[in-house]
């Protein structure tokens, strides 16, 4: 677990490339699963700050404040765990883009690896998940290969990416 205290205020970036394809990483800190680049407000100032900055500092890729498409999820409250004290919910921003400068270079220590993904690609993720929630999958198995993490299943769904 980590020392820092949560903030309980989260913001996501669903990235889209000219190919319809997602940036997705493999978180390398619970919780383990693949998800868009995402982390907590902290002291970035703004959802919108916070927003730049995770994307560059997971995985590299560089957008301006006028890259960043509002979703309906702006202030939402969900109740997923993180690893910091007092984590047990976050209100959550997530934004899309589809302009950015640069390649995927994941960060080492926040990732185990970043990709672009299919809205296939992205399904499966979700199907896995879902699969192990409902206890088929092994956990050792989940474990090297894990699905999307929970909530964002939930917003994936709600944004028209998956079923």
């Amino acid at each position: 677990m980590s020392d820092k205290v949560c903030d309980n205020r989260s913001v996501g970036v669903i990235i889209s490339n000219s190919g319809g394809k997602i940036a997705l990483l493999k978180r390398a800190k619970f919780p383990i699963r693949m998800a868009p680049p995402a982390g907590h407000n902290d002291d970035h100032g703004s959802p919108e700050q916070t927003a730049i900055d995770e994307v560059e500092e997971e995985i590299g890729l560089v957008i301006e404040p006028s890259d960043l498409i509002p979703t309906a999820i702006a202030e939402r409250r969900m109740n997923n765990k993180c690893r910091r004290e007092g984590g047990d919910h976050h209100v959550w921003w997530v934004y899309e883009v589809d302009q950015f400068l640069g390649d995927i270079d994941p960060d080492p220590e926040e990732t185990q690896g970043a990709a672009w993904y299919s809205k296939k690609q992205l399904q499966r993720f979700a199907d896995r998940t879902k699969a192990y929630k409902a206890g088929k999958i092994p956990e050792a198995e989940w474990e090297q290969n894990p699905g999307l993490e929970d909530v964002w299943i939930d917003f994936m769904r709600e944004l028209g990416y998956i079923k």
